[in-house]
Order: C-alpha cells, then sequence, then structure tokens
C-alpha cells in the first residue's frame, strides 16, 4: 500500500513537471515560428515596401500554404500588421512595429531563411 502511494506520488510529480515541460517548449516553439516567419517575410518582400504579394511569395513551400489565412483583406498582399495579427492569433504573440521594420537590406539578396 505505501509502494502503491509513493508510485502515485511519483507519478503525479512526473506529470505535473512534464506539463511544465511541455508549456516550455511550446512557447519557445512559438517564439522560433514567430521569428521565422518574420524572417521568411523580410526575405520575400523584395522591393521592401513591408508587404509580400503572392507573386513575391509564390513557390515559397513554407508561406504560400499559409498566404491566404494572413491575407485578410484578400488584395493578393500580406502586410506587416497581417502578419503580425496572423503571429499574434497562431503563437500568442505580439510584434512591434520595431520588429517588423527591422530587416537588413542584405537579407534579400542572400539565401533564404534555413528551416
Amino acid at each position: 500500500m505505501k509502494l502503491l502511494s509513493l508510485s502515485m506520488a511519483l507519478a503525479f510529480a512526473i506529470a505535473v513537471s512534464s506539463t511544465a515541460a511541455g508549456a516550455d517548449g511550446k512557447a519557445e516553439y512559438d517564439r522560433r515560428a514567430a521569428a521565422d516567419l518574420v524572417q521568411l517575410f523580410q526575405w520575400l518582400d523584395r522591393d521592401h515596401d513591408r508587404a509580400v504579394t503572392r507573386i513575391e511569395a509564390e513557390g515559397d513551400v513554407n508561406f504560400m500554404p499559409r498566404f491566404a489565412d494572413m491575407d485578410i483583406d484578400r488584395n493578393d498582399s500580406v502586410s506587416s500588421a497581417e502578419l503580425a495579427r496572423y503571429i499574434e492569433q497562431r503563437h500568442g504573440l505580439r510584434l512591434d512595429e520595431a520588429t517588423m521594420a527591422a530587416a537588413p537590406a542584405e537579407s534579400s539578396k542572400a539565401t533564404p531563411p534555413v528551416r
């Protein structure tokens, strides 16, 4: 009986700690996913107008599947505000304007972000 209650206490402790670790893992995933999307957005924005058109995103297997979900006004362009809204809804993170505007000029000429 004592062994059973000790086992149950240990199982409970493991369940609680793994739940906390899972929450930390989800938060880290959300941060990485949001950072990857911002970097990809900046790389795809070839003309640096703070929007990615359907033509700019065409062929990108990471951005195009999400394009319709991001393009709220259905103008075939995802603005930085639409991207910020998408990230907030999907990943629970708010992006500020400084984060969205911090695109290094060379990034559009380099290779695409690594996944």
